[in-house]
C-alpha cells in the first residue's frame, strides 16, 4: 500500500513477492506431495523394518520400524528405542530396503573348522542345529554350503529362512 501511495506500481513487485514465497515453501511443498504419494500408493506400511540409505553428505543410514507416517515426515523407531523423523521427499529419493515386506526372510551364519576336520560331519551338525530351531521356516530348506576355503579354517555358511514380521534378527 505504501508503494503504490509513492506512485510505485503494486504489478513490479507482486511477481517477486510470489516467487519469494514459492522459493520458501518448495521444501514444505515437496515433502506434502511425497507424504500423499506415499499415503495412497501403500509402498510403505506401518510396522514395516526399514533402512534407507546414507546421505549425500556421507551420514550413516536411517534404519528402523515405520510408527507413523504423516503428510509431511515418517517417524521411525529404531532397534535401540529412539524414534527419528524422516522427511516424506527422502523415502522417495532414497534407495528403501523393506525387511518385512515379504513374509519370510533369508539369513546367512558363516562357522569356520580347521582343515583337519570333517567337512560332511561338521555340516550336518550344523543343519541339524538349524533345522531343530522353533524360528526357523522348514520351506525353502535349509542348507550348509562350502562359503570360503580362509587361511586357517574353510568358511561353512548355513543359508535358512524365518519369518520377517517377528524375531527376524
Amino acid at each position: 500500500i505504501a508503494l503504490t501511495i509513492m506512485g510505485a506500481p503494486l504489478e513490479w513487485f507482486s511477481g517477486g513477492f510470489g516467487l519469494g514465497i514459492a522459493f520458501a515453501l518448495r521444501g514444505i511443498l515437496a515433502n506434502f506431495f511425497a507424504g500423499m504419494i506415499l499415503l495412497s500408493n501403500n509402498k510403505f506400511n506401518l510396522g514395516d523394518f526399514v533402512i534407507l540409505d546414507p546421505d549425500r553428505d556421507g551420514r550413516g543410514a536411517v534404519s528402523g520400524t515405520i510408527v507413523d507416517i504423516q503428510s509431511r515426515v515418517t517417524s521411525l523407531r529404531g532397534i535401540d528405542g529412539g524414534e527419528t523423523t524422516v522427511p516424506n521427499i527422502k523415502m522417495l529419493e532414497s534407495n528403501v530396503m523393506c525387511y518385512t515386506k515379504n513374509p519370510i526372510r533369508r539369513h546367512a551364519i558363516q562357522v569356520g573348522i580347521g582343515y583337519q576336520e570333517d567337512i560332511q560331519k561338521a555340516s550336518a551338525l550344523i543343519l541339524a542345529t538349524v533345522q531343530v530351531h522353533q524360528d526357523i521356516q522348514p520351506e525353502p530348506a535349509a542348507v550348509v554350503l562350502i562359503k570360503e576355503i580362509g587361511d586357517n579354517a574353510v568358511i561353512l555358511e548355513a543359508r535358512f529362512w524365518t519369518a520377517s514380521a517377528a524375531k527376524w534378527w
